[in-house]
């Protein structure tokens, strides 16, 4: 059986028809999923790779001033697992502060540079968005 889908990527609308994993033939390609523009066209859709979709999203801002010292910033959005860090705590850099889940993901969040703990300003489980400021590093 084959699905379509309607999926806007970057603005652009495509339609997606994907055959069913389970009715694939043996040996198949699953590579076969076609993709064509809303608009007609006899040429089919450039296809996206994850790298060049990848080479258009901004890198995460260099850590941000804060009152009294520099934020971590949230690399991406995702939920805070687990913090490894307290106020007033002294931290070398790449010692990790936070572990950071992301699509499931686990992702160790580690200081920029070395210092003491000013701020946390997340807790264990909270919902973040990218660029966020998680914890503050004075000194």
């Amino acid at each position: 059986m084959k699905r379509k889908f309607r999926v806007t990527i970057e603005g652009e609308s495509y339609e997606v028809e994907v055959e069913d994993i389970a009715e694939a033939r043996p040996g198949a390609s699953l590579s076969s999923t076609r993709m064509s523009p809303d608009t007609p066209s006899a040429a089919p859709a450039p296809v996206k790779t994850a790298s060049a979709l990848a080479a258009k999203v901004p890198l995460p801002p260099p850590a941000a001033k804060v009152a009294g010292g520099e934020a971590v910033n949230a690399p991406m959005p995702g939920t805070i697992v687990s913090i490894r860090v307290k106020v007033g705590d002294e931290v070398k850099t790449g010692d990790v502060l936070l572990i950071l889940d992301s699509m499931k993901i686990q992702n160790e969040i580690r200081a920029p540079r070395e210092g003491k703990i000013k701020e946390v300003f997340v807790s264990e489980g909270k919902y973040v968005r990218r660029r966020e400021p998680l914890i503050a590093i004075e000194g």
